[in-house]
Formats: structure tokens, sequence, C-alpha cells
């Protein structure tokens, strides 16, 4: 359901004051979060477009989700002063008070996500960079305080149907076997690290959007993230390319964290690849589907226990 016109005035006009909303428009986005698009009209004749985005019906109540609201406003602005292209927050109500509900309120980027570059490799040069920057620095300040630690990667896959695949049992079994998971660096993690967040124009970066899943943990679960939506998109010379272009950066990476790293992320969308897969379409990939991201899901597994196995 779309922000109605009369609440998205009162947004508007608490961030300009004296400003109305003319137009509300619903874009696409996940269980998690609603996200609006809307024009507005200033009195001095000035006029422009933001983005809002408030829970949506899976994000749950309460002071809970107007502290995950605060954390994204704040891990926002964190990751913006880092170098990393995140749209400008014009406004955050965390506690409802505006419209009833938490919302964030920012510049609207022109840019669409880009589900397949020409030049790859310099896709990937730009992914990499993007997501090291994040990753650089510890977290200081507000955001630091609000933002909570990832959890335990072994805890979230106790039986898939798919089980009885044998890649998949093996992988099952060796990440819950990992007893270092928390051993790496404490670093800002985006979370949702994958095409669909990342907006692109004439070729270049210019937005990382949806900050809902940040958490504190090792960069390389971000990094093991990003490489599989890159397979499923690409084929190994997707997670290949990002990868290296990332290890330039950091100075190299631990490649048996990263294979666990990959387990977990390869293990983490298997039950859902139905609703996953509904993703690609829309951007011009009608050929990503629940078949084909299970085959490289179990690609990745295997080059991960492979690694693993030395």
């Amino acid at each position: 359901m779309s922000l109605p016109l009369e609440s998205a005035s009162r947004l508007i006009a608490e961030w300009r004051p004296g400003a109305i909303a003319t137009r509300v428009e619903v874009l696409a986005g996940g269980v998690s979060a609603q996200t609006d698009l809307v024009e507005w009209r200033g009195a001095d004749g000035g006029s422009g477009r933001v983005v809002v985005r408030r829970p949506g019906p899976g994000s749950g109540s309460g002071d809970d989700v107007g502290r995950a609201f605060a954390a994204q406003a704040a891990i926002g602005e964190w990751a913006r002063g880092l170098g990393v292209a995140v749209p400008t927050l014009h406004l955050s109500d965390a506690k409802g008070v505006i419209i009833g509900q938490p919302c964030l309120v920012s510049a609207y980027v022109d840019g669409r996500p880009n589900f397949g570059p020409i030049g790859l490799t310099d896709f990937t040069t730009q992914v990499a960079a993007s997501l090291f920057a994040l990753h650089a620095q510890a977290v200081d300040g507000e955001a630091a305080t609000l933002i909570a630690p990832a959890p335990d990667p072994r805890l979230q896959y106790q039986s898939y149907e798919s089980a009885q695949v044998e890649v998949i049992r093996q992988s099952m079994a060796a990440l819950a076997a990992w007893a270092g998971w928390e051993d790496g660096p404490n670093r800002v993690l985006h979370g949702d690290f994958w095409p669909g967040n990342l907006l692109w124009r004439d070729g270049k970066l210019v937005a990382v959007i949806d900050w809902e899943e940040a958490a504190l943990g090792d960069p390389l679960r971000d990094l093991a993230v990003t490489c599989l939506d890159l397979r499923f998109l690409f084929g190994p010379a997707g997670p290949d390319a990002v990868e290296r272009a990332y290890a330039a950066r950091a100075g190299g990476i631990d490649r048996r964290r990263l294979a666990y790293w990959q387990l977990w992320a390869g293990l983490r969308p298997l039950g859902q690849l139905e609703r996953w897969a509904t993703a690609y379409p829309p951007f011009g990939r009608p050929d990503v589907t629940p078949r084909t991201m299970h085959a490289a899901i179990e690609a990745s597994l295997r080059q991960a226990l492979a690694v693993l196995a030395k």
C-alpha cells in the first residue's frame, strides 16, 4: 500500500516548511520495508523527489522497529562519510511522531540496478571499492551504539529438504563445526550487498541503498554474499573478479575464512529460491531461475569445501 498523500505532505512539510507532496508512487522493495517515491512542490516554486522508507508488513512493531530505523539513519550517514555512495538523509523520525510510524526521508538518486554490465571488470572493481570503503574503518559515534552484531552463522541452518544433496550436507556439517567465526575484524556490514541494492548511472555506481540488514561482523561475510549474487548473474567469473578486486584493496584476504562464509552464504537462500528468483525478471534477467540459482549455490559450496579440504 502506498503512503497516503496527506501523510507524505506532513513529512515534506517537516523537512521543507511550506512544501507539499503532489504525488506518491510505490517503489519495489523488500518485505521488511515499504519504499515510496514522493514528488513535492514548494511555496517558492521549487520541486523535487524524495524516497520515504517505512516499516513493511514483515518488520514487526514497537521499540525494536524504531531502533532499527534509527540505526539505519546513523549507519548510512556514517558510511557516507567514508565515501560510500549513500543517498543524503533529509529527515529521520525513528519514533514515528510525524505519521504514526518510523520513517526515513532521503534524497532520490537517479539510477538503476545493473544486472547485465558490458564490462565485468569495471563493474566488479567499483563494487569492490565501495564494499571495501565500508569495511576499511571501525565504526564510531552514534552508529556504534545502535548497530547490533551479526548472528552466529552456525545456528541458521538446522534442516532443509535439499539436505539430501551431498554437497549441502557436507557444507552444513563444516559450517556447524566452525569454531573461529568470531575471530575476524569487527566492521559495519551492509548485510545485503547485491546488485539489486546498487544503483548505477552512466556506468558509475551512484548509490548503495537498503541498509536494513546492516550489522557488525566479519567483512568477509559481506563479500561472500556479494560473490554468490554475482555468481547467479555472471557465473564463476563474477565472484572471481570481485574477490580479486577486493583483495587488491585489502592487501589480501584470508581465503579459508572466506570459504566458511561462502558456505554460510550458499546455505542462506535455500528454501527461498522461488521468492528470490522473482527479483531478476524485472531487471531483464529471466534466465536467473530457482534451478540456475541452485546450481550456482552447489558450485559455490563445492569450491568452498575444496579450499577447506587443503
